[in-house]
């Protein structure tokens, strides 16, 4: 047995373990339900977090490159020109 199919497999048990702890639990329905709710809600929430801090993250990356392609763009260009110039003036 390869260890992707045993992992595979312990993570599945695992998962059904915790779902039969928690519907077997001496608690309510009501009481699961909104245990079950609640943990969806905290997955969702941190979902959200993550995404917006990835989200953040790339734009300022992008800002960043972006400012820097503009510096590298406009000292090439200064440097053509210059370099015009003295080719110019070396023919003149």
């Amino acid at each position: 047995m390869n260890s992707g199919k045993l992992l595979t497999g312990l993570l599945l048990g695992v998962a059904a373990g915790a779902t039969i702890a928690i519907l077997f639990a001496p608690a309510k329905g009501s009481e699961t339900r909104k245990r079950i709710a609640d943990k969806k809600d905290n997955l969702v929430d941190t979902i959200a977090d993550t995404f917006n801090q990835v989200s953040t993250a790339i734009t300022d990356t992008y800002q960043k490159l972006k400012a820097h392609a503009e510096e590298f763009i406009g000292e090439t260009e200064k440097k053509v020109i210059d370099l015009e110039e003295k080719t110019k003036n070396s023919f003149s």
